[in-house]
């Protein structure tokens, strides 16, 4: 095993901090538009989408059964 040098090894960080605020949702305040300049369309359905028509529950493993709260019983004296 080498020997521990007495002084830490310091590293030097360049972290630039500034002072302002950066918004994040700052861009996303705007309009979403195409790099043309155009505004993007989301596609709506014509239709309301009902989702309990396609999705079928199906139970896996165990069947999950009430726990009743058990006691111990009462000790004969």
């Amino acid at each position: 095993m080498s020997a521990m040098p007495s002084s830490p090894i310091v590293l030097p960080l360049s972290i630039s901090a500034s002072n302002e605020a950066i918004d994040l949702n700052d861009e996303f305040k705007s309009s979403p538009t195409t790099p043309e300049g155009e505004e993007l369309r989301i596609p709506t359905p014509s239709t309301p989408v009902d989702d309990d028509d396609d999705v079928e529950f199906i139970p896996r493993g165990r069947p999950i059964k009430p726990t009743a709260i058990v006691r111990p019983k009462p000790k004969p004296n």
